[in-house]
């Protein structure tokens, strides 16, 4: 049986899992918009999410393959040569 003080604790541990995760997709989406041209860092705005490797093409095919994004592998393989 759960409390009302235990469920309100879940709902903001979900709220913030969530921040984070859009976080986190804006990230790779930012590096996908640098790599393929898309923006520069100057359309990013002053304040922006990068993974730290962002400029490295496997690790952001590896992410977009993870996440079946296969247009976006396919403008990332395109990008690279």
């Amino acid at each position: 049986m759960y409390s009302l003080h235990s469920m309100t604790l879940n709902k903001k541990k979900m709220k913030k899992t969530m921040k984070i995760k859009m976080n986190v997709d804006q990230s790779y989406e930012n590096a996908y918009m640098l790599m393929t041209g898309a923006k520069d860092y100057g359309d990013l705005g002053k304040e922006f999410y990068l993974p730290i490797d962002h400029e490295d093409p496997d690790m952001l095919l590896k992410h977009y393959e993870d996440e079946e994004e296969y247009e976006k592998c396919n403008q990332i393989i395109k990008a690279r040569q």
